[in-house]
């Protein structure tokens, strides 16, 4: 919680902040908890895999993540395993385990201070998503590029292979994204022609094409 111990709490309490910081935006998950500042930096409390800074062990008050000087970041997602960010110059890094996928480096480590994914062709990152065990991005182009874990085919590449470096979702060329947000081994993204398309584990009906279960892209 970022309250400076381990106790529950049943009604709401300040997190404990430096001195002047100001929260743009806060992100949650099952271990941790991060908090993008309005000056760009980012903090987090919780378990040491999300601190970002090379800690190796938990803490109970936020700390900052130990992102490459001179670089802000704008726009964070944390995950069951991991967590990412999107920086000021397009670029896009990850921390955490690396469990069922990596980070997105083209490796299978996991790390304790931020690597930076490695981008299809280059390209630079509008907006990133972490699910439970793969991780989906935004492209400057519009595309869709996910990684990890991929039994299920939530990475939208037509297979069931699991990869450590982004591959690219299968949309029609007619289109592109505005939105992709990864679940629990499905994804979905909001389109610019105004629709939704969803595709992995379709269990429960989750991926609302009026089928009960069904897998791929």
């Amino acid at each position: 919680l970022g309250l400076g111990d381990k106790l529950n709490r049943n009604s709401p309490e300040y997190v404990i902040l430096p001195s002047g910081a100001e929260v743009e935006h806060i992100e949650v998950s099952r271990y941790s908890s991060c908090m993008l500042l309005k000056n760009g930096s980012v903090m987090c409390a919780g378990s040491n895999s999300a601190l970002g800074n090379g800690a190796t062990s938990n803490s109970n008050v936020s700390q900052f993540v130990s992102i490459p000087s001179g670089r802000t970041v704008v726009q964070i997602s944390l995950g069951y395993w991991r967590t990412c960010g999107v920086l000021d110059n397009g670029s896009a890094m990850c921390w955490g385990s690396s469990y069922q996928g990596g980070l997105g480096d083209g490796t299978s480590n996991s790390s304790n201070y931020p690597v930076y994914v490695q981008t299809p062709n280059g390209l630079d990152v509008k907006s990133i998503s972490v699910g439970y065990s793969h991780t989906c991005m935004v492209l400057e182009n519009g595309g869709v590029s996910c990684w990890g874990e991929n039994g299920f085919g939530q990475l939208g590449d037509g297979s069931n292979n699991t990869s450590l470096s982004a591959v690219l979702v299968s949309l029609p060329s007619t289109v592109s994204a505005d939105l992709v947000s990864a679940g629990y081994d499905f994804t979905c993204a909001a389109l610019d022609d105004e629709t939704v398309r969803c595709w992995g584990k379709g269990q429960s009906g989750r991926l609302g094409n009026g089928q009960a279960y069904s897998t791929g892209d």
